[in-house]
């Protein structure tokens, strides 16, 4: 999937899910042309953090959660 399938399903900006990968929160792959190609796992990952964001959790305690 593209930045802008992603952003449409997720309500996230481009920007924020940039930032979300540079956090180390997601790690999509590059197509040969240097597009992001996110995956369903990518997906997920997002509207999970989407919610614990909305409950108004740290990034950091975030990460700390995805990595178990």
């Amino acid at each position: 999937m593209q930045v802008h399938d992603i952003q449409s399903q997720t309500g996230l900006s481009k920007q924020t899910i940039h930032y979300y990968e540079k956090e180390g929160l997601i790690h999509p792959e590059r197509d040969n042309n240097g597009y992001r190609n996110y995956n369903e796992q990518d997906l997920q990952t997002l509207i999970l953090i989407r919610f614990l964001r909305s409950l108004e959790i740290s990034i950091d305690d975030i990460q700390l959660f995805l990595k178990g």
